[in-house]
């Protein structure tokens, strides 16, 4: 029996559990550890992230050894102060480096760990290692869909979460058996047989007859898995609550709590005076300024005084955070604007908000050249189509032009895209709508001199091919004569594939989205008939295909039921049909997750969903008639500055603009300042990113939203007002050199450990690699990053080899081409004499203050850098006053 002794508690972070807090918390908490304990009897346990201890002391009552494990120094020490027992004992270490001997442990327990870091299969490698043969783990994680996506919750501590199938996919490859259970804390009723009887569980969400059943526990929070290459024991599924304490030990918390908040308020009194004294000096010198200002008066409406000085002065002086003075500037601005109009801090503040500030971390694009923000009409490109293309441009392709019963039925007679398109009106002054159609007209596609045209108009302009959109509800196509014409005339000859819409379709447009005209039915018999049916698109020569697999792409990943289960039909049904391997997308246009747990190989961006624009519809201030919400198009483009590499394999996509005021009138989304010139901008940004991501060819594909969206303003056909103005830019980012890549460059870090130099320089290589430069890596030494750095660039690791083939490797790269390296910290001093050996230019960063410097020993190689560096880079002038 761990004996608990009367050490202070540690301090509730926010995420870290301790067991004075009650509530759903402890619910969960110790509901996992009391089905811990009833397979710890007599073994030998291991808590990996143990915490605060107290899980490691409730297993120490029937284990027969117990040892915590946790990262936090902290942690630890209090955990051995608090909880002393002869068979437990804590250390510190990793969940990727437990310290515990191989082939010693019966269990290992984890709850809530491994959405703390990004090294699971490293984790799952440790445990199998101290795990012994047949030894089990027993593990729990937060549903990313129930725990943050649903709840629209980021948790700020989580580093990665996963989905249930992400979960079970990582248990599976390394563990031969695992079972499953879900846990949620409800507030609900709960019926449960009175003796032995097996008990089948079933969750009933609603009272009938809205009622829906899942067998086993609806909607988890969290998973729990136990694991083990051995057969493993049920676990049973349990209801777990803690008893009410009693009144007297309540009344005495909520006294001692009380006296804290008394103390609280009290220093807080305290701290209010200290600031209000200050207040008042700061007001008492303002006044003293105005008491000033008010006795030169006449001086200065004589002219003799310049009056911005004084009331600049003034301003600086005022009592008040910049923050408010913003504020306050704003209101004076907008309030009184013929007063201030003439100012120059009117004239700054008026150009500033011509859009509003985009989200942190983006990029602004305001300083483009002026000639990128036209709108001015372009006319057909008199040329030939391209010969060669960097990248294989797709566009999405809407077929609603033409007329069907179900529309004529719902919408009313003759109702196609147009419908909506003619008489839709501009919302406020400067507003483009309606929007009118180039030399195409009002369509109708099924005129085959129509698609005859935009095929035409596509390949003049770059468009590799049309993804057609398709209509499948239950043994039934909608839409589907466009595409069945265009798939019997091959004189089309512009490639093509299908991406299946797979929503229910609504009266979206009228503002009902609830209200439903046809639904989706997904079932295992339609997902067959799906793909048997559009097997002959499939296999037409001029489908799409990608390393020979035809593309298909799917609208909407989470409505599937069972998106793994469907894959996996489609791709049998493939294989024994003379398909043979597809290649399966999904678009991201509600959520963004990794498709290939669900046995898709890639997702497709699908903007402007997902792209956290910035809000102008307070600058744009449109009439109250609107409740829609204006967004600044800009915004996109400024985050194309900024492509990170995803985790899973992703297509981007770029998208000319958006307005769906003529389907949604007043309720409508807007994004305005969208230009041909910042679309082409967008584009060559994608461009670059995606030769640098993709090695093969076949993979290299950049989506467009869309070619002919018209009721949502998103189409590069030419209408009335650009022309061809956005097909151009499209072909002119294809042509566009700067998309391919740069030069060449070496960057030296003096080693791989993570801290914060050496993630500097690592992300200074990404940011390299994006923007087109091959960027090599001298590691003086190496550590946890190495591996991220050699997925940038060549790497070498001068601790792992000979001085003479340290050598080597500089005389190669500059035999490349490789003129320019950048140093970072005055470790890196030692190397320079070899750089300038080999005839480098160095660029050295220096990151440490001087006595850190003198601490470290390094006043040698400070020296050298002095001395050999072209160039030094210092963080503040102290440290370069100080450096030697």
């Amino acid at each position: 029996m761990t004996s608990e002794n009367n050490e202070k508690a540690l301090p509730f972070t926010g995420e870290r559990y301790v067991p004075e807090l009650e509530g759903q918390i402890a619910l969960e908490h110790f509901h996992r550890y009391m089905i811990a304990r009833d397979l710890a009897p007599g073994k030998t346990v291991v808590d990996i992230a143990c915490g605060e201890g107290y899980g490691s002391s409730l297993l120490s009552d029937v284990a027969a050894k117990v040892i915590g494990v946790d990262i936090d120094a902290q942690s630890v020490r209090h955990a051995r102060a608090r909880y002393q027992a002869s068979n437990v004992e804590f250390l510190v270490g990793s969940a990727a480096e437990i310290p515990i001997e191989s082939n010693s442990v019966d269990l290992v327990v984890s709850f809530e760990t491994i959405e703390h870091h990004d090294e699971h299969d490293k984790m799952m490698q440790e445990v199998k290692r101290i795990l012994k043969p047949g030894g089990r783990l027993l593990i729990s994680s937060p549903d990313k869909q129930n725990y943050s996506i649903g709840p629209k919750y980021v948790n700020p501590y989580h580093v990665k979460e996963l989905f249930v199938e992400e979960f079970r996919v990582l248990l599976n490859q390394h563990f031969k058996n695992h079972s499953m259970l879900g846990q949620r804390v409800l507030y609900g009723s709960i019926l449960a047989p009175l003796d032995d009887q097996a008990l089948s569980f079933e969750s009933i969400v609603g009272v009938a007859p809205e009622d829906k059943r899942w067998p086993g526990l609806a909607y988890p929070i969290y998973e729990m898995a136990l694991a083990s290459d051995a057969d493993l024991p049920p676990i049973k599924c349990s209801l777990f609550e803690i008893p009410p304490k009693p009144i007297q030990s309540t009344g005495g918390r909520i006294r001692r709590k009380i006296g804290r908040l008394r103390n609280e308020i009290r220093r807080a009194g305290q701290r209010f005076k200290q600031v209000w004294a200050k207040f008042k000096k700061k007001v008492y010198s303002a006044v003293i300024l105005l008491n000033k200002l008010l006795r030169v008066m006449p001086q200065i409406l004589r002219g003799s005084v310049s009056y911005t000085i004084i009331l600049k002065a003034i301003w600086r002086r005022l009592p008040i955070s910049v923050k408010t003075k913003h504020k306050i500037r704003e209101t004076l601005f907008k309030t009184f604007p013929l007063v201030f109009c003439r100012t120059q801090g009117y004239r700054n503040w008026s150009n500033s908000n011509i859009a509003s500030a985009p989200p942190v971390g983006q990029k602004v694009l305001h300083n483009l050249p002026q000639q990128l923000l036209g709108n001015e009409y372009v006319s057909l490109f008199k040329g030939q189509p391209l010969s060669e293309k960097p990248v294989k441009l797709i566009s999405f392709y809407l077929p609603q032009f033409h007329p069907i019963p179900e529309n004529n039925e719902w919408w009313g007679e003759g109702f196609t895209e147009w419908t909506k398109v003619r008489p839709a009106e501009p919302q406020f002054a400067g507003h483009n709508q309606p929007r009118i159609p180039g030399e195409l007209g009002y369509y109708s596609l099924l005129d085959p001199a129509v698609q005859r045209r935009q095929v035409d108009l596509a390949k003049l302009y770059g468009i590799e091919g049309f993804c057609f959109y398709f209509y499948w509800f239950e043994n039934r196509s909608l839409l589907e004569t466009p595409i069945e014409n265009y798939l019997n005339d091959s004189s089309l000859d512009l490639p093509f594939c299908l991406c299946w819409a797979n929503e229910n379709w609504t009266r979206r447009w009228d503002g009902k989205e609830h209200e439903s005209l046809i639904e989706q039915k997904h079932s295992p018999e339609d997902d067959l008939a799906f793909i048997q049916y559009i097997a002959r698109y499939l296999r037409d020569p001029r489908y799409i295909r990608i390393d020979g697999k035809p593309l298909l792409l799917l609208y909407r990943l989470d409505l599937l039921p069972s998106p793994k289960d469907t894959v996996e039909r489609w791709r049998n049904w493939c294989r024994n049909n003379g398909i043979g391997e597809i290649y399966l997308t999904c678009t991201e246009s509600f959520e963004r997750v990794d498709p290939r747990p669900y046995g898709f190989d890639a997702a497709v961006e699908f903007p402007p969903n997902n792209s956290s624009p910035s809000n102008i519809t307070n600058i744009v201030k449109p009439p109250s008639t609107f409740k829609g919400v204006i967004y600044d198009w800009r915004s996109l483009v400024d985050q194309s500055e900024e492509y990170q590499p995803e985790d899973y394999p992703l297509f981007r996509s770029v998208c000319p603009g958006w307005d769906n005021t003529a389907r949604r009138g007043t309720n409508g989304t807007i994004f305005l300042n969208n230009t041909p010139s910042l679309y082409q901008h967008w584009l060559n940004n994608a461009i670059r990113y995606t030769l640098l991501q993709q090695p093969n060819p076949d993979e290299r594909l950049i989506f467009v939203n869309a070619w002919n969206e018209w009721a949502e303003g998103a189409y590069l056909e030419p209408d009335n007002r650009t022309g061809y103005a956005f097909l151009q830019a499209s072909r002119d980012a294809l042509c566009d050199n700067g998309a391919s890549q740069g030069g060449k460059i070496l960057l030296v870090t003096h080693d791989c450990h993570p801290h914060g130099a050496q993630f500097l320089t690592l992300e200074m290589a990404r940011r390299l690699k994006l923007n087109g430069l091959k960027v090599s890596i001298l590691a003086l030494g190496g550590g946890k990053l190495l591996n991220d750095f050699a997925a940038i660039g060549t790497t070498l690791n001068a601790e792992e080899v000979s001085s003479q083939e340290v050598q080597q490797f500089l005389a190669a790269l500059k035999a490349e081409g490789v003129q320019d390296v950048i140093t970072s910290t005055v470790v890196s001093g030692k190397i320079l004499p070899k750089l300038k050996e080999h005839g480098f230019r160095v660029l050295s960063l220096i990151h440490e203050l001087p006595n850190v410097i003198h601490e470290m020993h390094q006043e040698e190689n400070a020296g050298i850098i002095a001395n050999l560096s072209d160039k030094v880079v210092f963080p503040a002038k102290m440290v370069c006053d100080h450096f030697l």
